[in-house]
């Protein structure tokens, strides 16, 4: 994949994990996603409805949170990692990490997610 689809994906990517309206969310997840994608965050899972839940449950605890990128996408093989930020308007970067992706026939194929650790810990 060229460089310009992959940086547009990864936006529409946090776009979709933004988005608290479960429609065009999984709609969205539907053209962002190959049909036997693979997430791991703090567990694994896979398939567009087990990653749609997911975005809506943790969006749900935390209504006022948005997902925004923080670094510029690197990519490379069609694999890319970016750092981002996920937080309220008051502390935007109050969880910080980086996702690390691959791409397969234009669609995102695997999401790992890694979390950084808070200074204190």
């Amino acid at each position: 994949m060229e460089e310009n689809e992959i940086n547009t994906l990864i936006a529409e990517h946090f776009t979709v994990w933004s988005d608290r309206n479960g429609l065009t969310r999984r709609a969205a997840i539907e053209k962002l996603y190959s049909q036997d994608s693979l997430v791991i965050a703090h567990y694994r899972f896979d398939g567009l409805p087990n990653i749609d839940a997911y975005i809506g449950d943790l969006l749900a605890e935390r209504p006022d949170y948005r997902f925004a990128q923080r670094t510029p996408v690197e990519s490379h093989h069609n694999i890319a990692r970016v750092n981002w930020q996920f937080g309220p308007p008051a502390d935007p970067a109050r969880v910080t990490g980086q996702d690390i992706f691959t791409f397969e026939a234009g669609k995102i194929q695997s999401l790992l997610v890694f979390l950084d650790r808070k200074k204190n810990q």
